[in-house]
C-alpha cells in the first residue's frame, strides 16, 4: 500500500512538470499505416539567445511508396523558450530532387521546449523520397534560419544530382532564371530560383523560390503575429521552364500536436495523428478558449491546460491513493504559505513526512484521498551521493 501511495502521488507530481507542444501542419494525400519505418538525419546544434541552445534534424517516416516528413527543434537542455523563438518546417523531396511537399515555416505560439513540423498524411512517390527540414531560432536579434541535414532513405546519388548541374552551376531558362533541385545547394551554395517541385495533380514543375519563402519574420512578436493568421494550407503557382503556370503546388495543411511531452509528439508524428492535450491526458477539452466549469461553477482541467490557458483551475485532475481518477481542490495543494526564510525553516520542523487531501469528483463528492509528500530524507552527504542515492531509492 505505501508503494501504490508513493507511485499515486507521484503521478499527479510528473503531470504538473508537463508543458505545452507546438502545433505542427500537415499535407494531404492518404494516411500513412501505423507500421512504417522511420529514418532521423543527423542533428544540428545552434547557440541563440542567452544560454540556450538547440538541436534539430529531419526524420522520414517511410511506408511501402508512401512517405512523409517532419523537421525537429528542441533546446538541448530542455528548457523552455519564450512563444515565438523557434520555427520548424518540414519538407519532403522526390530522390530526383523535387520537392513533394512542405508544411510550411510554423513557431511555438507559448513558452515551451520544442516544435515539430510535421506532415499528417502522406505522399506517393514510386522512387522514393527524402527528408529534409529546414529551422529558424531567435537570438536575441533577429531570426537565423537553417537547411537541416537530409535523411538518407532512398537517396538520390550525388552523380545524379551532379548531372543537373553545368561546370558546377546551375542551368539557366531562357528568362535567365536559374533552375533545378534544391537539394543542389549543397554543391552550388545557393538555391535556384526556379525550385524543382511536384503540383497537386502530380505533374513536374517549378515554384519560384520567393514564393517557398513566405512572410519575412523579425521578431517573436511577428512569429506569434504569423501563427495567428497563418491557413491551414495555401497554393503557390507551379512553373514549367518558360514560367508559365502549369498547375498549384500546396504548402501545409493541419495536423494539430499539442499539450504533450517531447516523447508523445514523437509517437504522433510517427502515427500520423494529431492530439491536442486534453485528448492524451484522457481529460476534457476547453471551451470557448476556458476551462469548462461544473454544476457549481466552478473551473476544472488538467496542468497541461493550465499551461495553456495561464492559470490553474478551482479542481485539478489527480489520482487518488486507491487509483480512482479524481480532482483536489487549488487551495488544497498550495499548503501555507511562507514569506520569510524564518517560516520557512519553521515550517519544514513541523511539517509531516505525508498527509493527505480529499479526493473530489466534478460535483465536490469526495470520492477519496490523495496524498501529498512520502519524499526521501536525504541529509549529510555530497550531490554526488544524494544522485546515488536517489538511483537506488534507499
Amino acid at each position: 500500500m505505501k508503494d501504490l501511495k508513493r507511485m499515486m502521488s507521484l503521478v499527479l507530481t510528473l503531470a504538473m512538470c508537463m508543458a505545452l507542444c507546438t502545433t505542427a501542419f500537415a499535407s494531404e494525400s492518404e494516411p500513412l499505416p501505423l507500421a512504417d519505418t522511420q529514418y532521423n538525419s543527423d542533428s544540428k546544434r545552434y547557440y541563440g539567445t542567452g544560454n540556450c541552445s538547440y538541436t534539430a534534424y529531419s526524420t522520414l517516416y517511410a511506408g511501402s511508396d508512401r512517405y512523409r516528413a517532419s523537421a525537429w527543434i528542441q533546446t538541448i537542455n530542455g528548457q523552455n523558450v519564450p512563444a515565438g523563438y523557434m520555427g520548424a518546417n518540414g519538407r519532403l523531396f522526390s530522390p530526383s530532387g523535387s520537392l513533394l511537399k512542405a508544411t510550411g515555416m510554423l513557431y511555438n505560439t507559448a513558452s515551451y521546449y520544442f516544435v515539430v513540423a510535421t506532415m499528417s498524411n502522406s505522399v506517393y512517390s514510386g522512387n522514393g523520397a527524402y527528408s529534409q527540414g529546414k529551422i529558424e531560432y531567435f537570438n536575441g536579434d533577429h531570426f537565423d534560419s537553417d537547411e537541416l541535414y537530409k535523411t538518407e532513405t532512398i537517396p538520390a546519388s550525388r552523380a545524379f544530382l551532379a548531372d543537373q548541374l553545368q561546370d558546377g552551376k546551375y542551368s539557366v531558362n531562357r528568362n535567365g532564371k536559374t533552375y533545378g533541385s534544391i537539394l543542389l545547394k549543397e554543391a552550388t551554395g545557393y538555391e535556384p530560383s526556379l525550385i524543382s517541385a511536384v503540383g497537386t495533380e502530380g505533374q513536374e514543375g517549378y515554384v519560384r523560390r520567393e514564393d517557398l519563402q513566405g512572410p519575412e519574420i523579425r521578431t517573436p512578436e511577428e512569429a506569434v503575429a504569423y501563427m495567428q493568421t497563418r491557413p491551414e494550407s495555401y497554393t503557390i503557382p507551379l512553373y514549367d521552364l518558360q514560367e508559365r503556370v502549369i498547375g498549384e503546388f500546396e504548402i501545409g495543411g493541419v495536423m494539430e500536436i499539442s499539450g504533450c511531452t517531447l516523447e508523445e509528439a514523437k509517437a504522433l508524428a510517427a502515427s500520423g495523428t494529431g492530439s491536442s492535450a486534453a485528448q492524451l491526458t484522457g481529460q476534457t477539452m476547453l471551451v470557448n478558449g476556458g476551462y469548462p466549469r461544473n454544476s457549481q461553477g466552478q473551473t476544472y482541467g488538467n496542468h497541461l491546460m493550465a499551461q495553456e490557458l495561464g492559470y490553474e483551475a478551482d479542481l485539478q485532475a489527480a489520482v487518488g491513493t486507491e487509483g480512482q481518477e479524481g480532482y483536489v481542490r487549488r487551495e488544497d495543494l498550495q499548503g501555507p504559505e511562507i514569506r520569510t526564510p524564518e517560516e520557512a525553516v519553521a515550517y519544514m520542523k513541523t511539517r509531516p513526512d505525508s498527509w493527505k487531501i480529499p479526493l473530489y469528483d466534478l460535483q465536490g463528492n469526495v470520492i477519496g484521498e490523495f496524498e501529498i509528500g512520502g519524499a526521501m530524507k536525504i541529509s549529510g552527504c555530497t550531490l554526488e551521493e544524494a544522485k546515488a542515492l536517489v538511483a537506488s531509492a534507499q
